[in-house]
């Protein structure tokens, strides 16, 4: 093996290792980890909002969902007294513009936007209730 040939590998290791420090990808850097699904307002109007059973406010209310979510891990419900409450189960989807962003730079980003759950987006993004009467 030539210096010429060396130097290209070593120059290849580094970069890789770089990448591998960094651990950002292009979903990580422009969307973090998080996203926001909006609860609108719906009946009775400023129903009570929570997130896996913690109380985050009241509706109208922009819920900040993490992304790095399993189907069924996180759950939005909308209570008020008098009413039947409404739950509802997130999920995610891949966000195929990332998918084409960290392909077009490199392909590497996808393993950082993976691991971190940055290349999901929790869905429904909006949620309209309408709560039962008991």
């Amino acid at each position: 093996m030539n210096i010429k040939t060396m130097k290209k590998y070593i120059g290849l290791l580094c970069v890789v290792f770089m990448l591998s420090i960094l651990n950002e990808g292009c979903a990580t850097i422009l969307g973090g980890t998080r996203d926001v699904t909006r609860v609108q307002n719906g009946t009775p109007e400023n129903a009570k909002v929570y997130l896996n059973g913690n109380y985050i406010g009241d509706a109208p209310k922009n819920v900040k969902v993490p992304k790095k979510i399993n189907q069924g891990n996180h759950t939005i419900e909308i209570k008020e007294e008098g009413y039947k409450n409404q739950k509802v189960e997130m999920t995610r989807k891949i966000s195929i513009g990332y998918v084409i962003l960290d392909i077009c730079t490199g392909g590497i980003w996808l393993v950082p936007d993976f691991i971190t759950g940055a290349i999901y987006k929790p869905r429904p993004n909006k949620v309209k209730y309408y709560l039962e009467k008991k």
